[in-house]
């Protein structure tokens, strides 16, 4: 039996790490100095690039570790440096390796909270990954602190709720304004059914959970667009906004540019 090593684990997340750099998880802050990689034993690699510094509650600079429970993926979605059939070096850390690594980097300062999103292989089976490895941050390794969660497309509704019950944050990320100009991007995803329909019965959960009195989800939830390959216009996005923002109570939409 193949025992991983903490070398071969960090090699993983600084892997992940840099190839979870093109989500857009919340307002870029200024990178805040770290505790040095030095912190960790000497033969686990430099995990800084993994580290993403937003701007937390009352412009605090947080940094997270922004970080893909794999980059393996089924999909082949055109703007995606991962899609499948392209040549790359890929990864995928288990749940327990995951939660134990994100703890150790918050015990050593390296990070104040977590943002973690996936390559797909099979939505229902890595939406369940990523909801273990939350459930062991939370519950395991008894971190309180910040959580934004990614919600694949075509994610279970009971996936759904207890992605609101883990995390601060959900995002489903729509990457284009509507349906024709998904279809130039990403063939294989339903823009209706796939990703509009998570992001409303993320509000009606968040909604009916909250009334029953939990505290769930308290950030809201976000999307993204790539702008630019589409050829969509700016009255498109603006306008599939403005709805979202009106109908599901999104909390913030981010517009990333498309890099070849």
């Amino acid at each position: 039996m193949h025992v991983q090593t903490s070398l071969d684990l960090y090699d993983k997340v600084s892997l992940l790490g840099q190839q979870a750099q093109y989500d857009l998880c919340e307002a870029q802050g200024q990178p805040v100095p770290v505790t040095s990689p030095s912190a960790l034993p000497a033969n686990i690699p430099d995990v800084t690039q993994s580290v993403s510094t937003v701007v937390g509650a009352g412009g605090r600079p947080v940094p997270l570790l922004k970080i893909l429970q794999t980059s393996a993926c089924e999909k082949n979605c055109y703007y995606c440096p991962f899609r499948a059939g392209r040549r790359m070096r890929r990864a995928t850390l288990t749940s327990d390796d995951l939660a134990a690594a994100f703890s150790q980097m918050v015990q050593k300062r390296l990070v104040d909270g977590l943002f973690l999103s996936s390559g797909i292989i099979g939505t229902v089976r890595t939406m369940d990954r990523m909801l273990e490895t939350v459930e062991l941050v939370r519950h395991k390794y008894g971190w309180r602190g910040y959580v934004h969660l990614k919600i694949l497309p075509n994610a279970e509704e009971a996936q759904i709720e207890r992605a609101a019950q883990l995390a601060d944050r959900l995002s489903v990320n729509l990457e284009a304004p509507n349906e024709e100009r998904l279809a130039r991007l990403a063939p294989k995803k339903d823009f209706d059914h796939g990703l509009v329909e998570p992001l409303e019965r993320a509000w009606k959960i968040v909604r009916r959970l909250r009334n029953a009195g939990q505290r769930v989800a308290n950030a809201g939830a976000t999307t993204q667009y790539v702008v630019g390959p589409a050829g969509e216009s700016d009255q498109e996005l603006l306008f599939t906004s403005q709805r979202l923002y009106r109908q599901v109570g999104l909390r913030r939409a981010y517009y990333s540019a498309f890099s070849p």
